[in-house]
């Protein structure tokens, strides 16, 4: 184990990065990339598939910088499980196509949604905003918040019409697509950048803490670092690439979780911001 120094704290434990980074002592954060993706049929998986998990009980925290552009019906930003009738297995974030507003929906069967919660402010096209969704474990609408930029954002919630729902490790991780009856759908159009997940709920102070100002802020020494299941920067990382054959690192290390390219090229990794 190492430490980095915080400013708002003394230290804070973080694993080792050496091993895929030739800075000594681990990967030197930067915040100079980000991925773009064309909204057509680019998108990527998690490696080891059946990993970053969500049911009913779990506490969660996905956090992003986000460029999206119009043209994709119901763009999609993450997704876990797949949606066939009868199954309930499904979560997303995406956004209205229409309204433009970011919502988290989990227990999908394409009929039935067990919750879902949608922003009351839209997106701002073609420029990068931070978003972050926290899910706490009382399993109610009520227990899902939405931030723009580090500040609480109202929130319309959709009826419960599941007695419950599980959207777990069996079923393949997405970014940038949903996957529907048997084939990858809603492709985002846009960029991503610095994209983490926790496991558990941060809360307001936390997520502002994330945000950080809007200032590039290197999530391993947030307070709850020890928190996060997963963390991908987006370019940054060294060995990043879009490339045919090519990843995006989790840079906390776990090889199951880095991000695979589908129908990507290296120049898809761009300048942000």
């Amino acid at each position: 184990m190492t430490s980095l120094w915080s400013a708002q704290r003394e230290y804070v434990p973080v694993k080792r990065w050496s091993a895929r980074s030739p800075v000594a002592g681990g990967w030197a954060f930067a915040n100079t990339k980000a991925v773009s993706l064309d909204g057509v049929n680019e998108y990527m998986t998690a490696a080891g598939g059946d990993v970053l998990g969500v049911a009913a009980a779990d506490r969660r925290t996905w956090a992003f910088w986000i460029k999206i552009g119009s043209g994709s019906l119901y763009p999609t930003i993450w997704s876990k499980g797949s949606r066939a009738a009868g199954n309930k297995n499904e979560s997303y974030i995406a956004m209205d196509a229409t309204a433009h507003k970011l919502y988290l929906l989990l227990g999908y069967n394409g009929l039935q949604f067990y919750v879902h919660v949608t922003s009351d402010i839209a997106l701002t096209l073609d420029t990068f905003e931070y978003w972050t969704i926290t899910k706490n474990n009382t399993d109610l609408a009520s227990g899902i918040k939405i931030y723009k930029s580090g500040s609480i954002v109202t929130t319309t919630t959709g009826s419960d019409t599941f007695s419950g729902y599980e959207c777990s490790n069996v079923q393949t991780m997405r970014v940038a697509c949903d996957f529907v009856d048997g084939v990858n759908a809603y492709f985002l159009p846009g960029s991503l950048n610095d994209f983490t997940m926790f496991n558990t709920d941060l809360t307001a102070a936390e997520v502002s803490e994330l945000y950080n100002g809007g200032t590039s802020f290197d999530a391993r020494t947030h307070t709850k670092a020890a928190n996060l299941m997963a963390y991908w920067v987006m370019g940054d990382y060294t060995g990043d690439s879009t490339a045919a054959g090519g990843r995006i690192y989790d840079v906390l290390g776990n090889a199951n979780n880095d991000l695979l390219p589908t129908n990507m090229e290296a120049a898809d990794i761009v300048a942000y911001p």
